[in-house]
């Protein structure tokens, strides 16, 4: 199955998103922000999906995204912006959105959805 990458400062939010996702049956990474997620792509394989939080510390969601599209290999792998508050910059506006809090299956028909297009 494919891997996801999961990307938020909140350690619990992290590890619930990973168990959904791994009894689900999807390989899970997590980083603690935008940094650590680069790093983690830049070192090992590259994740099919991307869930990321719209804010955090060091590097948060605009920095990323603006990261991302200047490499190659990670601008079309497809992220979902996950926020309690709508996105907030026009770069954000472009990525799917899953408001939080949300429930498992919101997270995984977004996930299907995305696979999917």
């Amino acid at each position: 199955m494919a891997c996801v990458l999961v990307v938020d400062d909140d350690f619990g939010i992290r590890e619930a998103l990973s168990m959904i996702l791994e009894q689900e049956g999807y390989s899970v990474t997590s980083a603690s922000d935008g940094q650590e997620a680069l790093s983690k792509m830049k070192d090992g394989p590259l994740p099919a999906l991307i869930l990321l939080d719209q804010h955090m510390p060091n590097m948060g969601a605009e920095a990323f995204l603006t990261k991302r599209l200047g490499l190659e290999p990670l601008k079309s792998i497809p992220v979902i912006l996950m926020s309690a508050s709508p996105p907030a910059t026009p770069l954000a506006k472009k990525e799917r959105f899953l408001l939080k809090p949300f429930q498992a299956e919101e997270v995984l028909g977004l996930i299907r959805e995305v696979a999917c297009a």
